[in-house]
């Protein structure tokens, strides 16, 4: 429920400021949303929280790494996640949500001048209010956990787990009405808080998971969520021009009546005067890729004593 407190402000929780902002996006053109947090694990709740209230919606471009946190509608409109300071200047904004705990000098002086009217027409609407779409919210890891009701998700045993193959995925899910989002994952508390943790980020299948040296090798683990492994296939790729070698990955898995799809395509260059070999590994769900340093044998040095 909306509260005007006595700043003369709009304060309601998360969930239900970013379902309206939502709805802005879904129904306005040239919308633009920032969300103003106080911390990298606040932009992280906020893009976890959008990513459950958009579940069914296809098309829409999450990212949430170092550089930038944001979600991209299909028309285009934007919601971007700011960390709030005195230096973040030079957004420009159509509607607002705040966390609570932002400094009132630099909601005064730095945020509500990023306010913007709506853009209706070719034209600004004169008559437009923006401060109508400026919300503030107490952020918390709870909203997470409040948000997942809105994203219906089976939790099936891993293939690795279970020996279970897609297609009994499949048959099993035909059972049950569709709208449910596929997630394969061990059940496991302790695994499934950290899958949770990261299970909706940019849907950028490309990057590993996971990276690691090991003994010298390079471990690299990519997800390849729903797709089966004998719809995955590897290769190498030499570009004579650059002289540089590459491993491409790819696979692609498709259940229109479910309106699930997903693909995987890898593209990693090989330096191959680090590395002269390498593994792959397909199961379903899961690329394990191991780029094997080159042994070279130590030298053999003569010791010819103190001079």
């Amino acid at each position: 429920m909306e509260n005007i407190n006595k700043r003369g402000v709009i304060k309601i929780n998360l969930i239900e400021a970013l379902k309206k902002q939502i709805e802005f996006c879904n129904t306005n053109e040239n919308y633009k949303c920032g969300v103003w947090v106080t911390s990298k694990a606040k932009s992280d709740i906020v893009i976890n929280v959008i990513s459950n209230l958009i579940w069914d919606q296809k098309k829409t471009e999450i990212r949430n790494n170092q550089c930038e946190s944001s979600v991209r509608f299909p028309n285009g409109n934007l919601i971007k996640v700011v960390r709030a300071s005195s230096t973040a200047r030079g957004n420009r904004f159509n509607g607002m949500i705040v966390d609570s705990i932002v400094n009132k000098e630099v909601v005064n002086t730095v945020i509500l001048p990023c306010l913007k009217s709506l853009f209706v027409e070719n034209r600004y609407d004169n008559n437009d209010d923006p401060t109508d779409r400026m919300y503030f919210c107490d952020i918390t890891k709870d909203d997470v956990i409040e948000s997942a009701k809105y994203r219906p998700i089976l939790f099936v045993t891993s293939a690795r787990g279970s020996g279970k193959t897609m297609k009994q995925f499949k048959e099993m899910l035909d059972a049950v009405s569709c709208g449910y989002s596929i997630r394969s994952v061990n059940y496991d508390e302790n695994i499934f808080e950290k899958e949770y943790k990261c299970m909706f980020y940019e849907n950028d299948y490309d990057r590993p998971v996971v990276e690691k040296e090991l003994n010298g090798d390079k471990v690299m683990l990519y997800e390849a969520w729903g797709i089966p492994k004998d719809l995955i296939t590897y290769s190498t790729e030499f570009v004579n021009r650059t002289k540089q070698t590459y491993l491409n990955v790819i696979g692609k898995y498709e259940m229109p009546d479910l309106g699930f799809e997903n693909d995987i395509n890898i593209h990693l260059f090989i330096d191959t005067n680090i590395y002269d070999g390498y593994e792959v590994h397909i199961e379903d769900g899961m690329i394990t890729v191991v780029l094997h340093e080159i042994k070279n044998e130590a030298p053999v040095l003569k010791d010819y004593g103190v001079a």
